[in-house]
């Protein structure tokens, strides 16, 4: 039986899913079978792994010219050069470009908000 770090500090385990990360040519991967029930992974880059579909956890180092031209692939976040019906080479990429879309839309039609909860002077 797996337990997380979360259940051993609360004492009961939830049945979480437990995702398998793998070492591949120096890198941390995880199969895309086990991430595409839990996340869209269709605009993330697979690599072969030992004849079963991965996705890079971190990105992977940049290979040959800085020079990137906009019309080919590159990743959205780290412009890496990809493949052009890929957006994202690794899931850091993709939370990352998920974090950015959310600020972006949080802060669009934001009104400046009051600090903390008001507070009345007391009755006398």
């Amino acid at each position: 039986m797996v337990i997380c770090k979360h259940c051993v500090k609360n004492g009961h385990h939830n049945a979480h899913t437990i995702l398998t990360v793998h070492r591949h040519l120096h890198q941390d991967v995880i199969p895309l079978s086990e991430l595409e029930t839990l996340i869209d992974c269709s605009k993330i880059k697979p690599y072969r792994s030992n004849n079963k579909w991965v996705i890079s956890v971190n990105p992977l180092p940049h290979i040959g010219s800085s020079s990137v031209n906009e019309n080919s692939g590159v990743c959205n976040v780290c412009k890496r050069r990809l493949n052009p019906k890929f957006r994202l080479c690794s899931l850091t990429c993709k939370v990352s470009e998920q974090r950015s879309l959310e600020q972006l839309e949080n802060a669009g039609g934001t009104k400046h908000r009051r600090k903390g909860v008001p507070r009345r002077a007391p009755l006398f």
